[in-house]
């Protein structure tokens, strides 16, 4: 974070508040998976999959819409 902040020439706090969310997401879906491949045998394949899904399902329901875009060349009537 600290490299790519300074590489990129951005404030290092902005480059955090704007990745936190998606490092929360993938913990929010990590730690659960990971869990029950632990304790239930549960296959890393399988786990795998269902790490992939939940990461899916997430990205669905807290995505928002905006609207139609505009194609280039596209004048909107």
């Amino acid at each position: 974070t600290v490299l790519s902040s300074m590489a990129s020439g951005s404030d290092h706090i902005d480059h955090v508040k704007t990745q936190f969310p998606y490092a929360l997401l993938s913990a929010g879906v990590c730690i659960p998976v990971y869990l029950l491949i632990g304790y239930t045998g549960m296959s890393p394949w399988l786990g795998i999959v269902a790490g992939l899904a939940g990461v899916f399902i997430a990205f669905r329901l807290l995505s928002k819409d905006t609207g139609p875009t505009v194609e280039a060349g596209d004048s909107g009537s």
